[in-house]
Formats: structure tokens, sequence, C-alpha cells
């Protein structure tokens, strides 16, 4: 399977995940298991997009770091929408996590076609190891993030 074919198996595993937990949350209940699993997998998702990815497509091609750059807002952007859910949950509601499940899944749709258009096509697959094998280190986050935070 190459990288792209893996990349956009997330996407759909990512998409399902989010689905079962917005149509839980529209019932007013919260399927814990469901966006656990999501969150997990996008995390992992741009962790190895931002790490071996993107640094080695903009090696490859000058032209990238916009778009790049641009991407990596919308993680930070998934990152603070997932983390507010969490303590939203955390603190035994749901009151606005809807709304953010909501926003997660208009930006993903957006992120993921970009992706898939833009980027993908590009990876040279000789270049990356195995993805399946990258596990994401404990406590990292995205890059923007990371900025902000001043790590």
């Amino acid at each position: 399977m190459s990288i792209r074919e893996l990349l956009e198996r997330d996407h759909d595993q990512e998409h399902g995940k989010l689905v079962e937990a917005s149509i839980s949350m529209s019932r007013g209940e919260f399927e814990e298991n469901s966006f656990m699993e999501f969150v997990s997998n996008i995390r992992r998702h741009i962790y190895i997009e931002e790490e071996i990815i993107f640094p080695d497509l903009v090696y490859l091609y000058s032209d990238m770091k916009g778009p790049i750059s641009g991407l990596e807002m919308e993680h930070a952007s998934l990152w603070m929408l997932i983390d507010r859910i969490l303590e939203e949950t955390a603190s035994g509601t749901i009151r606005k996590s809807a709304k953010y499940l909501e926003e997660i899944e208009r930006i993903l749709a957006v992120h993921n076609a970009l992706e898939s258009a833009n980027i993908y096509p590009k990876i040279k697959d000789e270049r990356i190891p195995e993805l399946e094998r990258i596990s994401i280190p404990e406590g990292w986050i995205c890059r923007r993030l990371r900025r902000n935070r001043g790590q």
C-alpha cells in the first residue's frame, strides 16, 4: 500500500469515528471510545505529516512552504478543538462539544480534500519510513501550538 493510500485510509477511519461521536453527541450522549479512537488516530496522523511528510516535501519542492503552513494552522485549530472537547467531557458536560465536533468536521472536509489533491500526490514513497510502525511520542503537540507555547 502506498503512503498516499495509508494516509487516505486514515482520513476515512477518522471520519467514521468522528461521525459516531457526532451522532452520540446529537443525542445528548458521549461515545467516549469512538471519540478517543478519533483523537488517537488524528493526532498520530498529524504527527506523521508534520514530522515526516511535510519536511520531506518542503525539501523536495520549494513551493510547498505556503500550502503546508496553511495545513499546519488547520492542524492547530483541530488540536485546540479536540482539547476543548476533552476538557468539557472531563468536567462531565458536553454542552458545547457538539458544536466543536461540527467545526472539526467542517475543517477536515476542506483540509483532507486539499491534502489528497495537492500534498499526497507529491509524496515519494521510497523516502518515507513504514508509517504503520510509527507512533506519536508522549507529550508531542502539533508544530504551531509548540511555536505558540515557546517549545
